[in-house]
């Protein structure tokens, strides 16, 4: 199963100078935790969560309308293609520890969105086809950083 197949296409963005105040009305709107940052050309540069908006007012001591995206987003963010396998995009979320992921072309230029809960909808339970549960459940258990506390079995004292 390819990423564009599940991924969203229409998603809202804001640019580096947009406010948190914006953004996050934004995000309100949209009914989304998530806005890519784009720059010229809608070439991404980044990533904008609620969490991201959360520990900038905490911590920056201004209001909303007092501080912008470029001054709390990171410049890196990972991404996949369109036509990358779902299980490869999964495998970067997993790395990268995020339920989200930007959908981008050879430029860099955002096309739209996959998450989590887009792969979770299509597992095809009991069939070699699309995604299974173990695939998106390891994914899962990597991005929320899931460590078990259930002692080794195989051990014997």
């Amino acid at each position: 199963m390819k990423v564009r197949e599940l991924m969203t296409k229409s998603v809202s963005t804001c640019e580096p100078n947009t406010n948190l105040a914006a953004a996050a009305i934004m995000m309100l709107d949209s009914d989304c935790g998530i806005l890519p940052v784009v720059g010229s050309e809608n070439k991404l540069l980044g990533v904008l969560t609620d969490r991201d908006i959360t520990i900038a007012l905490a911590t920056k001591g201004k209001m909303a309308s007092e501080v912008f995206v470029h001054e709390v987003v990171q410049d890196h963010t990972d991404s996949c293609a369109q036509e990358d396998d779902m299980k490869r995009a999964l495998e970067i979320m997993a790395d990268g520890k995020v339920r989200r992921l930007p959908v981008v072309n050879e430029e860099g230029v955002l096309q739209g969105i996959i998450s989590i809960n887009d792969a979770i909808g299509h597992v095809q339970p009991g069939t070699k086809k699309g995604l299974s549960e173990t695939d998106v459940l390891m994914a899962l258990k990597s991005i929320c950083g899931y460590q078990s506390t259930i002692p080794d079995q195989t051990m014997v004292h």
